[in-house]
């Protein structure tokens, strides 16, 4: 089966993971879909069917947001310079799940930092590491993007 960018689908077996957002085109081996309750999942699709949802069972506001804020995109940009355990247990979180990913949206790093354990949770450390400069916008050059 073929998914298109933007279709919403479930995953047959991994209810828990709640509604998703196909975040890439499917090519013949694997599939990038966005779980509200799961974060960025990479899926070989000769092991799944994801089941496509339409109507008043396909809206959500985080999936919305997520398609109509492009601007909402982090990367990686300078590196941390925390020796709190909890904000290094979290950071490594965020380094393992963008090694393969370009981007991620504000709502994705909520997601994968939801068990950060000081004053404000994943949203107060992803909005810490914003102030920081640990993530920048997707679409900010950085020193180690210009060329010489």
């Amino acid at each position: 089966m073929e998914y298109k960018k933007g279709e919403r689908v479930k995953h047959p077996l991994k209810k828990d993971w709640g509604l998703g957002e196909v975040i890439s085109d499917s090519n013949r081996e694997f599939i990038s879909v966005f779980f509200i309750d799961a974060g960025e999942k990479k899926l070989a699709l000769k092991y799944v069917q994801l089941i496509k949802v339409t109507g008043a069972e396909s809206d959500n506001k985080i999936l919305d947001k997520l398609t109509s804020e492009t601007s909402d995109q982090y990367r990686i940009g300078k590196a941390p310079n925390s020796s709190a355990s909890h904000n290094i247990k979290t950071w490594q979180i965020i380094e393992s799940k963008m090694a393969t990913l370009e981007s991620a949206s504000f709502e994705q790093l909520k997601i994968w930092c939801r068990s950060h354990d000081f004053s404000g949770g994943g949203d107060g450390f992803v909005k810490y590491c914003i102030k920081h400069g640990w993530l920048v916008p997707a679409n900010k050059k950085i020193n180690s993007d210009l060329k010489p």
